[in-house]
């Protein structure tokens, strides 16, 4: 993922902090050993608990929308 993590540093400059979900759902192993400067977010990546075991250690956190939860 090196063009990723230099875009980082560039885009860090500027403020930003986060990239929500950086590959496409089920491409996320892709990001094992990710070291850029952005923190990375789940997002369409996880749907439920089963998801969320399946992405730790690859996102800083998890984008919960609560208009799509059952609650």
């Amino acid at each position: 993922m090196r063009a990723p993590e230099s875009a980082g540093a560039r885009v860090k400059a500027l403020g930003v902090v986060l990239i929500e979900q950086p590959v496409p759902r089920g491409e996320d192993d892709t990001l094992r050993g990710y070291t850029g400067a952005l923190k990375l977010a789940a997002d369409e990546s996880v749907a439920d608990r089963a998801a969320l075991r399946a992405v730790r250690g690859l996102y800083d956190v998890v984008n919960i929308k609560l208009d799509k939860t059952a609650a």
